[in-house]
């Protein structure tokens, strides 16, 4: 499981939520742009439209526009930066998420989205400590994910299974915090608790090769060789490249 850009896909804005018809917002954003082209916050709501449309370039454009109105936009910073972050200038993505943090030192969503490149790169104690920032200011059931993904790349794998079975007491909903605590279940050869947890997670998500594979493995440790081949057989027929693995001698 890898982090997501807020993650875990990053996020434009605080309490952000999808846009209903985001092409409307940007012929909504145009027409108010044109009796207030100096406005920051349209530019701003206009580049998040963009984003939910896919369309990089432009969605860069238009925070760029924004921060150029309002020098102290910490949202558009760290709007900003999850573009940079899309288009692979991680330096200049990093830049922005460290102006969003320096302008507002509670905007959480910049920590988080900082945390996903130091992630991304293998800064891993970097990551940690940023991440750790995000929790204290929101904790949200996706920010202990995102933690507890990275307490496992460190093999702090009590820490992480304590992170994601609080992220599911916030939202049961979030699958992906089975995916991972199963994982560091697995690591701790607790594996009955393994089982249950991928178990749950293969419900929701059945063409998960990873969960199969984990799955067999935590079977395996379990002696029960029929259910650990039909896991393993599962995996390779959705993720052919596992072929190679060999669960049972």
């Amino acid at each position: 499981m890898e982090m997501q850009q807020n993650l875990f896909e990053c996020r434009v804005g605080v309490r952000q939520r999808r846009a209903d018809n985001p092409q409307q917002i940007v012929a909504d954003c145009e027409k108010a742009l044109t009796l207030n082209p100096g406005s920051a916050i349209v530019h701003f709501n206009k580049g998040r439209a963009h984003y939910e449309l896919g369309e990089c370039e432009s969605a860069l454009a238009s925070f760029t526009t924004a921060i150029r109105i309002n020098p102290e936009y910490s949202q558009a910073y760290n709007a900003r930066g999850i573009i940079y972050a899309k288009l692979r200038q991680d330096k200049l993505a990093v830049s922005d998420f460290d102006e969003a943090i320096r302008m507002d030192q509670l905007n959480y969503l910049a920590y988080s989205n900082r945390a996903t490149l130091y992630f991304n790169h293998g800064r891993f104690q970097r990551a940690l400590r940023d991440i750790n920032n995000a929790v204290r200011i929101m904790k949200s059931a996706q920010a202990l994910l995102n933690r507890a993904i990275i307490l496992n790349k460190l093999k702090l794998h009590e820490q992480a299974i304590a992170d994601c079975t609080d992220a599911i007491e916030i939202d049961p909903t979030l699958d992906d915090a089975y995916f991972e605590r199963g994982r560091s279940l697995l690591q701790l050869q607790r594996c009955d608790d393994a089982v249950r947890d991928l178990t749950h997670f293969l419900q929701i998500n059945p063409r998960s090769a990873n969960a199969y594979f984990m799955r067999s493995c935590a079977y395996r440790d379990l002696q029960k060789i029929e259910q650990a081949q039909h896991d393993l057989l599962a995996a390779m027929a959705i993720n052919p490249s596992l072929s190679n693995l060999i669960l049972v001698n």
